[in-house]
């Protein structure tokens, strides 16, 4: 191996002692408080070669400051055509830079390669590395700002075609298509783009909601299944409370499948709903209640429903027989607790009118009748039975002195059945329900006190079932 020529020698002798001097002076951008950034490193645009990490820290952090206080402008394209924008700042979207973070990788920037490697590039001046900062998002903050101040704008309901019945048929009004922001799309494009620069409007993904019920649903209602009438002759807040409930009841329409819930569709029976105080039965008496006779309207829909041969769900009877339908027929109610569900199991639309005024409940069925087809109620083995008397002493009245303090109410068991025919044929017959009218005391008092100078005696009223008509105003 032949001897390496002076010149050659000479390179290498200054390279290797240049080398150690710009090792060294690597070294030293790296050393204590004094420490600098090395040579070509560039941050969010700014060139830090051999500037202060401590100056250069605090330039990250004004820079950070500004950034988000920038606006990020949001746009959402309704279907109507209109445009609504939102222009909240970076940091109200959960958006931050994390300081010593970037800081970090700076620092490891300086030392990445090997001694060797890093003296060459340090001669060559051709060392420059690009350094992005460190965002942050909170997630939790952004998605709390697209729920509180943007999705509430955006969202509109759908509006169902309802069913309206006029003289002579009926009309449709019409269905409205509903919006609403996609919550998990926008949070994820919104933490995208938070990072990035520009002021261009960031598109939010606005969504339609189709409503359950479409204006074609209700034009394939052809005619009126089945009807039910009842009577009333109040005129206070029980005749209120009838006319309340058909109102919301009036116009509803079931596609195949659908359940119909009361309670659901009447709502909560309170005066911020319209309704007012008036009797209802409570654990077998008569009280004052806020709705009364609401029931009336339950039980006048279930046996419109029942003729329509619609499929009961739940239903429950009354504690004691009411006077607007037979034991038997009637369907009582509370909300939140007693519901009447029925379910349309034909193969086409189905639609309520409900009209409470007059002193009269009406319920009409409407949907695709069948020809020939026709259905009716049956009641079989009725039985009843008179209510117990219940004696007690009472030494506030005079000795011997009798009073009626609850007229009672008789028991009674019923079958209803559906019958089914088609022309002269019956086709199907089915049990509707069994109910057991259980028989409420009726309870007299007999006064115990001090026998008066003059006695004129009570007589006891006959212990036979009561007349429904005047033992049950007001249910």
């Amino acid at each position: 191996m032949g001897r390496c020529s002076k010149p050659i020698r000479i390179f290498v002798l200054t390279l290797l002692m240049a080398g150690a001097a710009g090792a060294g002076t690597l070294a030293a951008l790296h050393r204590g408080d004094d420490e600098v950034v090395a040579d070509g490193i560039h941050v969010a645009g700014m060139d830090w070669s051999r500037r202060p990490l401590k100056d250069a820290q605090a330039d990250l952090e004004r820079w950070a400051a500004a950034q988000i206080a920038q606006p990020l402008p949001m746009v959402a394209r309704l279907p109507e055509g209109r445009t609504l924008r939102w222009e909240p700042t970076r940091s109200e979207l959960g958006a931050a830079v994390d300081v010593p973070a970037t800081m970090e990788l700076v620092r490891r920037a300086g030392e990445s390669g090997n001694v060797f490697e890093r003296i060459i590039a340090w001669f060559a001046g051709r060392r420059t590395l690009n350094i992005s900062p460190i965002w942050r998002i909170d997630t939790s903050s952004l998605r709390t700002y697209l729920h509180k101040r943007v999705a509430p704008r955006i969202r509109r309901s759908p509006r169902d075609a309802r069913f309206v019945p006029v003289p002579g048929g009926f009309r449709t009004l019409p269905d409205r298509v509903g919006t609403k922001l996609n919550l998990d799309r926008a949070a994820e494009l919104c933490a995208q783009r938070l990072p990035l620069p520009g002021a261009d409007p960031l598109p939010l993904p606005v969504e339609q909601v189709p409503p359950h019920i479409r204006n074609s649903d209700v034009a394939a209602i052809q005619g009126e299944l089945a009807h039910f009438v009842t009577h009333y002759s109040e005129r206070g807040n029980r005749a209120r409370n009838i006319i309340v409930a058909c109102q919301r009841i009036n116009g509803v329409v079931l596609k195949p499948g659908d359940v119909f819930s009361y309670n659901q569709v009447v709502g909560p029976r309170d005066m911020s709903a319209g309704f007012r105080m008036a009797p209802v039965i409570i654990h077998g008496e008569l009280k004052p209640g806020m709705g009364g006779g609401v029931c009336q309207v339950s039980s006048t829909l279930y046996n419109a429903v029942a003729l329509a041969g619609l499929e009961i769900v739940s239903r429950s009877h009354h504690a004691f027989p009411v006077h607007y339908v037979p034991p038997g027929r009637d369907a009582t109610v509370a909300y939140g607790s007693i519901d009447f569900r029925f379910r349309n199991n034909t193969s086409s639309p189905v639609a309520i009118a409900a009209n409470g005024t007059g002193g009269r409940v009406e319920m009409r069925v409407f949907g695709r009748p069948k020809p020939g087809v026709r259905i009716s109620l049956l009641r079989t083995r009725v039985q009843s039975w008179p209510a117990p008397v219940q004696i007690v002493h009472d030494p506030s009245l005079p000795l011997g002195v009798r009073r009626v303090l609850n007229r009672g109410h008789a028991g009674h068991r019923v079958t209803v059945l559906r019958v089914v025919a088609e022309g002269d044929r019956v086709v199907r017959r089915e049990v509707l329900s069994v109910d057991h009218y259980r028989a409420f005391p009726r309870i007299i008092a007999i006064g115990s006190g001090r026998v008066p100078t003059r006695t004129r005696h009570e007589p006891v009223p006959p212990t036979a079932a009561p007349n429904s008509a005047e033992e049950h105003p007001g249910i």
